[in-house]
């Protein structure tokens, strides 16, 4: 592969100049050998022809793309090829003397520059020794005027190649300096890209630094402790130390309080499957009190989860005050609501007489405010039970259609107050569940009573059940508007409404889908819903499928 680089280009000239003047003495040398018939001539010659076949090789280097040897072909041939010349015709010293200064300018353009001490030693030696063997030799048998002609030839060779190197010299001289411009421009283009850098560097470092502080500042004004931990339950940091200190109500901390906050291990390898938010609760006694934390964990890395602690013993406090409060006001409440209804339902049934009709028109407001006061307390009371794991459940194994069914004709007068039927669209036969027939029922009254107050009038609600592999589904549909996308989180929590004007005229606790959640996860099954854009929801309950056996079913 030819060389394309322009040190290359510049020698492979160097090379052919060369090789065309020498040839050409050598062309004269023999010519004058044939006419003059002297030893001498003939042995320049031959000496001139060596050093031709030394720079053929040298081209073929060149050719071959390398250079460096190519530098040392043309070196070493003419210096031993002038050393020869020397010493078979010592009057050719002078023109002979200049050639190892060539030769040195040669090596130090092409040739390895960590060889240059070298090469310049030996170009000095030969040149000295040339002069000394010109001076010292007897003259060869060859006519003064012959000798001229040679030392005028070598002469003006060597003057031509000089002012050839001299001109590629200059060449080289300026592309260098052309080279050196372009890297000086391509080094100022770094060097501005780098000051662009450094500035933009400096400018993240102090973001980052500003960053840094504001969020130490947060981590210090939150009471949460917040604790990174190993897959292996390691802690790696704490933020911020002085919230641990207050949590732990000490001031040295040792470890093994620290661990009393840390999740179990089994709940740090929960977090890092599930990839899931994941609760815990954990106590420890502080002056002989109990304090209560609370602790929410999360994965932050492959083999790192972040454990969020916050002391929640005021607010277990305030909400076992609020509960007891709430339980107790309605157990003193319902006792007496229910003397009243009982005695507003035997006024309205003409116990005491015949009523008027504005009589009687009062005595049933006041009934059905009697008995929207006592679902209340009823609510409040189930929720209280659900919360602190005290719900009665008489478990059996029920067939589910009946239940639906009866469930349905109980509410169909609760659905004529809104011009609203029930219907029945889909009934999987032979069903059976194992649970309560009550909760069922309450669960049921409330997804119907639900559907009615959001159905739009002299419309219908759908009820369907249907058997999915080992679960069997009921679900609620109601053509009325659809969820709100703000409402849709907080829907199945306690007195939880949609704030919209609509649905604040319709009557409600905001406690009965919170009731059936707490129902059907107690009898192993899930509720939820399905909603549009614009119409229609469906609320729907999963429950595992029963096998009854087969004289159970039959009795």
């Amino acid at each position: 592969m030819v060389m394309t680089d322009t040190s290359s280009t510049h020698l492979a000239a160097l090379i052919r100049l060369t090789s065309i003047l020498v040839l050409g003495f050598a062309t004269a040398l023999g010519l004058i050998g044939l006419l003059t018939h002297i030893p001498v001539i003939g042995a320049s010659t031959g000496i001139t022809l060596m050093f031709a076949g030394a720079l053929g090789i040298a081209h073929r280097s060149i050719a071959r793309n390398n250079r460096t040897l190519a530098a040392y072909w043309v070196a070493g041939g003419a210096l031993i090829a002038v050393a020869l010349l020397t010493i078979v015709v010592p009057r050719l010293y002078v023109s002979n003397a200049v050639v190892p200064l060539l030769v040195a300018t040669v090596l130090l353009q092409y040739a390895p520059y960590e060889h240059s001490r070298r090469y310049l030693g030996i170009c000095g030696l030969m040149t000295v020794g040339i002069v000394a063997v010109g001076v010292t030799l007897p003259d060869p048998l060859v006519a003064d005027k012959l000798l001229i002609y040679l030392n005028v030839s070598l002469l003006i060779t060597n003057v031509g190649l000089a002012l050839f190197m001299l001109w590629q010299f200059r060449m080289r001289l300026q592309e260098t300096i052309m080279e050196v411009q372009e890297t000086n421009t391509v080094l100022n283009g770094l060097n501005n890209r780098l000051q662009r850098e450094l500035h933009e560097h400096q400018r993240t470092e102090v973001a980052l630094r500003t960053s840094d502080r504001r969020m130490r500042a947060l981590l210090n004004a939150i009471p949460d402790v917040l604790f990174r931990l190993s897959a292996d339950g390691r802690v790696l940091d704490v933020q911020p130390i002085e919230a641990l200190t207050i949590a732990l109500g000490a001031v040295r901390i040792p470890m093994a309080e620290i661990q009393s906050l840390l999740p179990p291990q089994v709940w740090i390898e929960r977090a890092i499957t599930t990839r899931e938010l994941q609760r815990y609760e954990s106590q420890r006694v502080i002056k002989n009190e109990v304090h209560e934390y609370e602790g929410r964990l999360m994965v932050s890395d492959d083999n790192e989860v972040v454990a969020i602690v916050r002391d929640v013993t005021d607010v277990k406090r305030v909400e076992r005050l609020k509960t007891e409060f709430v339980a107790t006001v309605s157990h003193e409440l319902r006792t007496p609501l229910t003397a009243i209804r009982g005695s507003l339902g035997l006024i309205a049934g003409g116990v005491t007489g015949e009523l008027t009709a504005q009589t009687a028109a009062l005595v049933k407001i006041a009934y059905n405010n009697c008995e929207r006061l006592l679902r209340l307390i009823n609510d409040l009371l189930d929720i209280e039970k659900s919360e602190a794991g005290r719900l009665e459940f008489a478990m059996q194994p029920l067939a589910l259609l009946p239940l639906v069914e009866h469930a349905i004709e109980t509410n169909r007068p609760f659905g004529a107050q809104f011009g609203v039927t029930f219907m029945f669209v889909q009934p999987a036969p032979d069903v059976w569940v194992n649970g309560d027939s009550n909760r069922l029922t309450q669960v049921l009254t409330n997804l119907l009573s639900n559907a009615a107050k959001f159905s739009p009038p002299d419309d219908r609600v759908t009820i369907a059940v249907t058997a999915h592999d080992q679960t069997i589904r009921v679900a609620v549909t109601n053509q009325g508007p659809a969820i709100a996308e703000s409402f849709r989180d907080r829907i199945f929590m306690k007195f939880a409404q949609a704030d919209t004007s609509d649905t604040r005229q319709r009557s409600g606790t905001g406690l009965g889908l919170s009731i059936s959640k707490a129902i059907i996860e107690r009898l192993g099954g899930v509720i939820s819903y399905e909603t549009s854009d614009t119409t229609g929801t469906t609320f729907y309950f999963d429950l595992p499928v029963y096998h009854p056996a087969p004289a159970s079913r039959s009795s």
